[in-house]
Protein backbone atom coordinates (compact mmCIF):
# COMPACT_ATOMS: atom_id res chain seq x y z
CA UNK A 1 0.00 0.00 0.00
CA UNK A 2 2.63 2.36 0.95
CA UNK A 3 4.87 1.71 -2.30
CA UNK A 4 1.44 2.60 -4.27
CA UNK A 5 1.15 5.50 -2.77
CA UNK A 6 4.59 6.59 -3.59
CA UNK A 7 3.83 5.59 -6.78
CA UNK A 8 0.67 7.65 -7.06
CA UNK A 9 2.72 10.80 -5.59
CA UNK A 10 5.50 10.30 -8.27
CA UNK A 11 3.07 10.08 -11.22
CA UNK A 12 0.51 12.87 -9.71
CA UNK A 13 3.89 15.22 -9.54
CA UNK A 14 5.14 14.00 -13.38
CA UNK A 15 1.91 14.78 -14.53
CA UNK A 16 1.95 18.16 -13.03
CA UNK A 17 5.23 18.37 -14.11
CA UNK A 18 4.18 18.29 -17.82
CA UNK A 19 1.14 20.06 -17.34
CA UNK A 20 3.56 23.16 -16.21
CA UNK A 21 6.44 22.70 -18.92
CA UNK A 22 3.14 22.23 -21.82
CA UNK A 23 1.79 25.38 -20.45
CA UNK A 24 5.49 27.45 -21.23
CA UNK A 25 5.43 27.24 -25.16
CA UNK A 26 5.65 29.92 -27.07
CA UNK A 27 5.16 30.67 -30.70
CA UNK A 28 6.82 33.71 -32.55
CA UNK A 29 3.95 35.72 -34.07
CA UNK A 30 5.48 38.84 -35.56
CA UNK A 31 4.88 38.37 -39.02
CA UNK A 32 0.95 37.35 -38.49
CA UNK A 33 0.02 39.83 -35.67
CA UNK A 34 1.65 42.94 -37.92
CA UNK A 35 4.77 43.70 -36.26
CA UNK A 36 7.00 42.21 -38.89
CA UNK A 37 8.92 45.38 -40.04
CA UNK A 38 11.03 45.55 -36.74
CA UNK A 39 14.84 45.09 -37.00
CA UNK A 40 17.81 46.91 -34.94
CA UNK A 41 15.74 48.26 -31.52
CA UNK A 42 16.94 49.63 -28.12
CA UNK A 43 13.74 49.66 -26.53
CA UNK A 44 10.09 49.02 -26.13
CA UNK A 45 7.23 50.30 -23.97
CA UNK A 46 3.77 49.11 -23.17
CA UNK A 47 0.60 51.21 -22.16
CA UNK A 48 -2.58 51.19 -22.93
CA UNK A 49 -2.38 54.77 -24.55
CA UNK A 50 -5.82 54.98 -26.08
CA UNK A 51 -7.68 54.14 -23.18
CA UNK A 52 -9.89 51.07 -25.20
CA UNK A 53 -8.87 48.28 -22.75
CA UNK A 54 -5.75 46.61 -24.21
CA UNK A 55 -1.91 47.73 -24.36
CA UNK A 56 -0.75 49.62 -27.26
CA UNK A 57 3.47 49.15 -28.48
CA UNK A 58 5.70 51.79 -28.87
CA UNK A 59 9.19 50.52 -30.18
CA UNK A 60 12.87 51.81 -30.05
CA UNK A 61 14.82 52.14 -33.45
CA UNK A 62 18.06 52.19 -32.91
CA UNK A 63 19.37 54.61 -35.71
CA UNK A 64 19.23 58.47 -36.87
CA UNK A 65 15.94 58.39 -38.96
CA UNK A 66 16.39 57.29 -43.10
CA UNK A 67 13.83 57.66 -45.37
CA UNK A 68 15.63 54.70 -47.17
CA UNK A 69 15.72 52.40 -44.14
CA UNK A 70 12.36 51.60 -42.51
CA UNK A 71 13.85 49.88 -39.53
CA UNK A 72 15.32 53.96 -38.47
CA UNK A 73 11.84 54.59 -37.27
CA UNK A 74 10.44 53.82 -34.32
CA UNK A 75 6.96 53.26 -34.30
CA UNK A 76 3.74 53.54 -32.33
CA UNK A 77 1.56 50.20 -32.38
CA UNK A 78 -2.19 50.31 -31.70
CA UNK A 79 -3.38 47.17 -30.28
CA UNK A 80 -6.27 46.07 -32.25
CA UNK A 81 -8.00 43.56 -29.51
CA UNK A 82 -8.39 40.90 -31.91
CA UNK A 83 -4.73 39.93 -31.66
CA UNK A 84 -3.22 42.27 -34.32
CA UNK A 85 -1.74 45.79 -34.18
CA UNK A 86 -1.80 48.16 -36.91
CA UNK A 87 1.03 50.67 -37.00
CA UNK A 88 0.02 54.93 -36.06
CA UNK A 89 3.02 56.08 -35.98
CA UNK A 90 2.27 58.98 -38.54
CA UNK A 91 -1.21 59.45 -37.49
CA UNK A 92 -0.13 59.98 -33.64
CA UNK A 93 2.33 62.73 -34.59
CA UNK A 94 5.42 60.60 -32.95
CA UNK A 95 7.81 62.05 -36.35
CA UNK A 96 10.92 63.15 -37.02
CA UNK A 97 12.22 62.37 -33.64
CA UNK A 98 16.00 62.26 -34.40
CA UNK A 99 16.54 63.78 -37.78
CA UNK A 100 19.84 63.67 -39.66
CA UNK A 101 20.21 67.35 -39.26
CA UNK A 102 21.03 66.83 -35.17
CA UNK A 103 24.18 66.48 -33.13
CA UNK A 104 24.58 62.76 -32.03
CA UNK A 105 27.16 61.46 -30.63
CA UNK A 106 28.10 57.48 -30.90
CA UNK A 107 30.49 55.92 -28.15
CA UNK A 108 31.30 52.34 -28.56
CA UNK A 109 29.34 51.06 -25.52
CA UNK A 110 26.25 52.32 -26.92
CA UNK A 111 23.81 50.28 -29.78
CA UNK A 112 22.66 53.50 -31.98
CA UNK A 113 21.56 56.51 -30.85
CA UNK A 114 18.04 56.18 -29.63
CA UNK A 115 17.23 54.63 -26.63
CA UNK A 116 14.24 54.21 -24.24
CA UNK A 117 11.02 54.98 -23.67
CA UNK A 118 9.03 55.32 -21.08
CA UNK A 119 5.24 55.73 -20.16
CA UNK A 120 3.27 57.58 -17.46
CA UNK A 121 0.40 59.56 -16.86
CA UNK A 122 2.24 62.86 -15.75
CA UNK A 123 -0.48 65.13 -16.21
CA UNK A 124 -3.32 62.98 -14.25
CA UNK A 125 -5.89 62.96 -16.94
CA UNK A 126 -5.76 59.30 -18.05
CA UNK A 127 -3.75 58.98 -20.72
CA UNK A 128 -0.52 57.84 -20.81
CA UNK A 129 2.32 60.69 -21.87
CA UNK A 130 5.55 59.31 -23.29
CA UNK A 131 9.31 60.27 -22.50
CA UNK A 132 11.60 59.58 -24.87
CA UNK A 133 15.63 59.39 -24.33
CA UNK A 134 18.39 59.58 -26.94
CA UNK A 135 22.15 60.84 -27.13
CA UNK A 136 22.21 64.21 -26.56
CA UNK A 137 18.31 65.08 -26.54
CA UNK A 138 15.46 63.59 -24.56
CA UNK A 139 11.50 64.46 -25.21
CA UNK A 140 8.54 64.54 -23.80
CA UNK A 141 4.93 63.94 -25.56
CA UNK A 142 1.63 64.44 -24.02
CA UNK A 143 -0.87 62.42 -25.17
CA UNK A 144 -3.68 64.39 -26.17
CA UNK A 145 -6.61 61.55 -25.60
CA UNK A 146 -7.64 61.78 -29.26
CA UNK A 147 -4.68 59.59 -30.45
CA UNK A 148 -2.44 62.17 -31.10
CA UNK A 149 0.69 63.38 -29.22
CA UNK A 150 2.31 66.87 -28.77
CA UNK A 151 6.06 67.62 -27.78
CA UNK A 152 6.09 69.70 -24.81
CA UNK A 153 9.43 69.08 -23.64
CA UNK A 154 10.58 72.71 -23.40
CA UNK A 155 7.07 74.03 -22.14
CA UNK A 156 7.33 70.91 -19.22
CA UNK A 157 10.82 72.39 -18.26
CA UNK A 158 13.52 69.69 -19.95
CA UNK A 159 15.76 70.98 -22.56
CA UNK A 160 15.31 69.13 -25.48
CA UNK A 161 19.22 69.25 -26.07
CA UNK A 162 21.76 68.56 -23.93
CA UNK A 163 25.13 67.02 -23.03
CA UNK A 164 23.70 63.34 -21.71
CA UNK A 165 23.75 60.07 -23.39
CA UNK A 166 20.42 59.85 -22.11
CA UNK A 167 19.98 55.97 -21.19
CA UNK A 168 16.90 55.53 -19.65
CA UNK A 169 14.29 57.13 -17.78
CA UNK A 170 11.62 55.83 -15.39
CA UNK A 171 8.68 57.89 -13.80
CA UNK A 172 7.69 56.92 -10.25
CA UNK A 173 5.85 59.89 -7.50
CA UNK A 174 8.81 60.31 -4.94
CA UNK A 175 7.46 62.44 -2.91
CA UNK A 176 3.90 61.23 -2.47
CA UNK A 177 1.92 64.01 -4.04
CA UNK A 178 0.21 62.38 -6.32
CA UNK A 179 1.76 63.49 -9.82
CA UNK A 180 4.32 61.08 -11.23
CA UNK A 181 8.22 62.44 -11.52
CA UNK A 182 11.36 61.27 -13.79
CA UNK A 183 14.56 60.35 -12.85
CA UNK A 184 16.65 60.08 -16.20
CA UNK A 185 20.20 58.31 -15.76
CA UNK A 186 23.24 59.09 -18.07
CA UNK A 187 26.15 57.44 -18.90
CA UNK A 188 29.18 59.10 -17.70
CA UNK A 189 28.72 62.36 -20.26
CA UNK A 190 27.21 64.63 -17.88
CA UNK A 191 27.88 65.15 -14.07
CA UNK A 192 25.16 63.20 -12.94
CA UNK A 193 21.57 61.55 -13.47
CA UNK A 194 19.13 63.44 -13.08
CA UNK A 195 15.67 63.53 -10.93
CA UNK A 196 12.96 66.23 -11.99
CA UNK A 197 9.85 66.95 -9.55
CA UNK A 198 6.73 67.16 -11.00
CA UNK A 199 4.92 70.73 -9.66
CA UNK A 200 1.87 69.45 -10.39
CA UNK A 201 1.07 72.35 -13.03
CA UNK A 202 2.55 70.16 -16.65
CA UNK A 203 6.03 71.46 -15.70
CA UNK A 204 9.06 69.73 -13.72
CA UNK A 205 12.05 71.14 -12.05
CA UNK A 206 15.71 69.75 -11.23
CA UNK A 207 15.98 68.36 -7.91
CA UNK A 208 18.62 66.79 -8.42
CA UNK A 209 21.10 67.98 -5.91
CA UNK A 210 17.97 69.17 -3.09
CA UNK A 211 17.18 65.18 -3.15
CA UNK A 212 20.73 64.15 -2.37
CA UNK A 213 21.36 62.24 -5.51
CA UNK A 214 24.26 63.88 -7.39
CA UNK A 215 26.94 61.20 -7.60
CA UNK A 216 30.23 61.73 -6.80
CA UNK A 217 32.03 59.06 -8.81
CA UNK A 218 32.01 58.23 -12.64
CA UNK A 219 28.19 56.52 -13.55
CA UNK A 220 28.23 54.39 -16.38
CA UNK A 221 24.27 54.42 -15.49
CA UNK A 222 21.71 52.44 -17.53
CA UNK A 223 18.20 51.23 -15.92
CA UNK A 224 16.56 53.01 -13.14
CA UNK A 225 13.69 50.76 -11.40
CA UNK A 226 11.81 52.42 -8.34
CA UNK A 227 10.27 50.22 -5.53
CA UNK A 228 9.42 50.03 -2.01
CA UNK A 229 12.14 47.85 -0.31
CA UNK A 230 11.65 48.30 3.13
CA UNK A 231 7.50 48.78 2.78
CA UNK A 232 7.22 52.07 4.76
CA UNK A 233 5.16 53.65 1.33
CA UNK A 234 7.84 55.96 -0.32
CA UNK A 235 9.18 54.29 -3.20
CA UNK A 236 12.82 53.62 -3.33
CA UNK A 237 15.54 53.55 -6.10
CA UNK A 238 17.83 50.90 -8.07
CA UNK A 239 20.02 51.83 -10.74
CA UNK A 240 22.70 49.52 -12.99
CA UNK A 241 25.41 50.91 -13.75
CA UNK A 242 28.20 49.51 -16.32
CA UNK A 243 31.99 48.59 -15.89
CA UNK A 244 33.16 48.81 -12.89
CA UNK A 245 30.90 50.70 -11.53
CA UNK A 246 28.72 49.29 -8.45
CA UNK A 247 24.82 49.97 -8.79
CA UNK A 248 23.43 52.80 -7.09
CA UNK A 249 20.32 51.90 -4.39
CA UNK A 250 18.42 55.35 -2.75
CA UNK A 251 16.56 54.81 -0.13
CA UNK A 252 13.93 57.66 0.06
CA UNK A 253 13.95 59.94 3.14
CA UNK A 254 9.99 60.15 2.97
CA UNK A 255 10.32 62.00 -0.10
CA UNK A 256 12.83 64.45 1.32
CA UNK A 257 15.86 63.64 0.03
CA UNK A 258 17.68 60.32 -0.91
CA UNK A 259 20.43 58.02 0.84
CA UNK A 260 22.41 55.45 -0.87
CA UNK A 261 22.77 52.38 0.70
CA UNK A 262 23.27 49.37 -1.64
CA UNK A 263 26.13 48.20 0.62
CA UNK A 264 23.84 47.65 3.41
CA UNK A 265 21.38 45.54 0.85
CA UNK A 266 24.24 43.51 -0.57
CA UNK A 267 24.09 45.36 -3.84
CA UNK A 268 27.25 47.04 -3.65
CA UNK A 269 29.66 44.48 -5.52
CA UNK A 270 27.34 44.00 -8.88
CA UNK A 271 29.13 45.29 -11.67
CA UNK A 272 28.49 45.28 -15.64
CA UNK A 273 25.11 45.57 -15.53
CA UNK A 274 22.57 47.12 -17.55
CA UNK A 275 18.94 45.67 -17.16
CA UNK A 276 16.68 45.31 -14.50
CA UNK A 277 13.23 43.94 -13.59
Amino acid sequence: MVIQLRNCKILLLSLLINCFLNAQNFERVETIVGLENLAHNNGVAVADFDGDNDLDIFVVANAIENPDDVTSYSRLYKNNNDGSFTDITEASGLVDLLTSEEEVQLTLAQQGYKFSASWGDYNNDGFPDLFLTYSLKVQLWRNLGNGTFANVTEISGFSETNDCLNIGATWFDYNNDGFLDIYLTDWNRCDSNSMYQNNGNNTFTDVTATLGLIETESNYSYTPFPFDVNNDGWMDLIVTNDLEDPNYFYINQNGTSFIEDAATYGLDNMIDDMGLT
